[in-house]
């Protein structure tokens, strides 16, 4: 027997989807499948990156591994930026433009103490996103929050290297000193 559910829209209205055949078929919205392209761009990104540091790289053998690991992080880059500017459909995509947006700027930033408080920013911050939010998409969008925002630590820590508390807490001394 086919179920009668409901979506919520951007506006926070409720409607009819129709019947549910398959309870694991579920539709998703732009904002999610960029999303999942940025979080698939980021994997990406993360293993060129690893790819760049393994000594083997400098086979000749294989392409310039420098320009290939640029290239997936700007690939990364404007796959976020895609995600921060997708349509609206459902409640739940506004998390994650929010969450791309982010990302994007996160990704941009050279200096140091400005990455580091944009990727303790996302981290400390996820409570505030996982927020109970009705629908298997919105949980199924929480993880995959959760899933891109390690996948860009990881990435960042091997473009700078390991992010540690101490650069916060120096860059707010000396700041105090001037």
């Amino acid at each position: 027997m086919a179920m009668q559910s409901t979506i919520t829209l951007s506006s926070g209205i409720k409607a009819s989807r129709g019947p549910v055949v398959d309870p694991k078929v579920q539709a998703v919205s732009p904002a999610f499948m960029a999303f999942e392209t940025l979080s698939e761009a980021l994997a990406e990104a993360c293993a060129a990156e690893e790819f760049r540091l393994d000594p083997a790289s400098w086979d000749v053998a294989y392409s310039n591994p420098d320009v290939a690991a640029e290239d997936a992080v700007n690939v990364a880059l404007e796959a976020a930026r895609a995600a921060g500017n997708a349509a609206v459909v459902l409640a739940s995509d506004r998390t994650l433009i929010f969450v791309a947006r982010f990302i994007h700027c996160a990704i941009g930033v050279e200096n140091g103490p400005d990455r580091v408080n944009i990727l303790h920013l996302l981290e400390d911050s996820q409570p505030l996103w996982r927020r109970a939010q009705p629908g298997v998409i919105a949980q199924r969008g929480n993880m995959l929050i959760t899933r891109s925002i390690e996948r860009l630590g990881h990435l960042m820590d091997l473009l700078y290297g390991p992010y540690a508390d101490e650069a916060v807490t120096i860059d707010l001394e000396q700041a105090a000193t001037m």
